[in-house]
């Protein structure tokens, strides 16, 4: 369990470090955007088909999304430190992250099978049916307590003067019982103990299983949750891009204002910034269901 854990924090720190890379690199991107919408803006003043309200409102958005890229900046250096953390490494070790922020191409699972699977590979649950398996033990072992004990004893002697001969033999044949009538009620006593030691164990290993089997159907609601999201976003950043090539085309013959032009740049950053909080979702969302299900390892096939 310890391992499996250990596991899933460094996925989830080195995808967080992936993330937040990236989104520095949609930063940066956009930030190159509104500088050519500066110039963009300069041009059409110049040509007098705007005032210098555009150029200024333009200047407002260059400087929010630089202030973005230097937040992006900041945040990169603590999701690297904390990888190197979750690895056990100093804080300042570099690290080329070379795992492209990529969806996933996974099969599409049973949600039955994964439950299944996790009640028979979970740790917690083989430690909970053990800890029941050990209760019903000693109530039975207290319940036989109350039952007669039956011993059978054989002694055989064999006694020579020689080796070969002059000898003689004895045995000896007994059997004895032990039944205890009344010892003062403290075997009923240990049986009522024994008895509810075992309910108590079998209520714990169901509460164990039920949280086993939330836990994976969280991981799997979250895992096809984050898979749709990819489909929608990568729709939404192609209409962007297509919406904001319209809109500076048509700024640049004044059939647009310079409100539209930003509206649409910021719409196209956020739609690439989900699009990449779906893709690290989808990944930490299939570590979790192979965490929730018990078969995350090193050699998982999420990590290829």
């Amino acid at each position: 369990r310890t391992q499996m854990e250990v596991i899933a924090g460094v996925i989830r720190s080195y995808y967080d470090a992936r993330l937040t890379a990236v989104e520095l690199d949609a930063a940066v991107q956009a930030m190159r955007s509104a500088e050519a919408d500066l110039e963009r803006a300069q041009t059409v003043r110049s040509a007098g088909l705007s005032t210098d309200v555009d150029v200024l409102s333009i200047r407002v958005h260059l400087a929010s999304v630089h202030e973005q890229q230097i937040r992006r900046a900041a945040d990169l250096d603590v999701a690297r430190a904390a990888l190197n953390d979750a690895i056990g490494l100093p804080l300042d070790t570099a690290h080329a992250l070379t795992t492209a922020l990529e969806p996933l191409n996974l099969p599409e699972g049973v949600l039955a099978d994964y439950e299944q699977q996790a009640l028979s590979e979970r740790p917690e649950a083989r430690q909970s049916k053990l800890a029941t398996s050990l209760a019903a033990n000693q109530a039975a072992t207290a319940r036989s307590s109350l039952l007669p004990q039956v011993a059978a004893k054989a002694v055989f002697e064999a006694d020579r003067q020689r080796f070969y001969d002059r000898g003689g033999d004895n045995w000896l044949i007994s059997i004895g019982l032990r039944w205890n009538l009344f010892n003062g009620f403290s075997d009923k006593a240990r049986i009522e103990e024994s008895k509810s030691a075992l309910r108590q164990s079998e209520a714990e290993q169901d509460r164990a299983s039920s949280a086993i089997r939330l836990q994976v159907r969280r991981a799997y609601a979250d895992l096809r949750a984050a898979q749709q999201r990819i489909d929608v976003t990568k729709a939404s950043v192609t209409e962007a891009e297509e919406s904001l090539r319209i809109t500076q085309n048509r700024y640049e013959t004044g059939l647009n204002n310079v409100t539209d032009l930003l509206r649409t740049e910021t719409a196209l950053f956020e739609a690439r910034t989900r699009q990449l909080a779906a893709i690290h979702d989808q990944r930490v969302a299939a570590t979790m269901l192979e965490l929730a299900a018990g078969t995350l390892s090193a050699d998982s096939e999420i990590l290829n």
